[in-house]
């Protein structure tokens, strides 16, 4: 079966971020993100699915493939919007963001650069910090992996 999917890719930081702007069943996004993480294919570092918010004040809810939090995604789609409201050369624009594992909405500042966007974002304390030692066999096949 064949879906049309409405994206965006955006280069936040040279981290590759793709926003599928229209909305699919949450049970549909890590098929639908592998698909399109693939190197062969688009080859992006995340896939954020945009929703309709659901809390009060926010423009936009993203909601990544893995259910994270993505600061990178934040800031490429507070750009995106920005650009959907035909902002010009310096002037700024405020928003909020509901974002998947944050509790509280993430505000976002963006300015109109000449061609570009600078885009700042409130980063949510994480909830967990964990320290994890891999061998040296992990790390090593973890990296032939990511190769193909």
């Amino acid at each position: 079966m064949n879906q049309e999917i409405d994206f965006v890719i955006c280069n936040p930081a040279n981290n590759m971020a793709i926003l599928v702007m229209n909305e699919f069943p949450a049970n549909q996004h890590a098929r639908i993100a592998a698909q399109m993480m693939v190197y062969g294919h688009l080859y992006a570092e995340q896939v954020g699915f945009v929703e309709s918010p659901t809390l009060p004040g926010c423009t936009a809810k993203l909601r990544m493939a893995g259910g994270e939090f993505c600061g990178n995604a934040c800031l490429a789609l507070a750009a995106c919007l920005a650009d959907q409201s035909s902002i010009r050369s310096g002037e700024n624009m405020e928003l909020a963001l509901e974002c998947s594992s944050a509790e509280l909405p993430v505000h976002c500042l963006v300015e109109k650069l000449d061609r570009d966007y600078r885009c700042e974002a409130d980063m949510p304390v994480p909830k967990r910090v964990e320290r994890v030692i891999l061998s040296r066999a992990a790390c090593l096949l973890m990296a032939s992996s990511d190769t193909g």
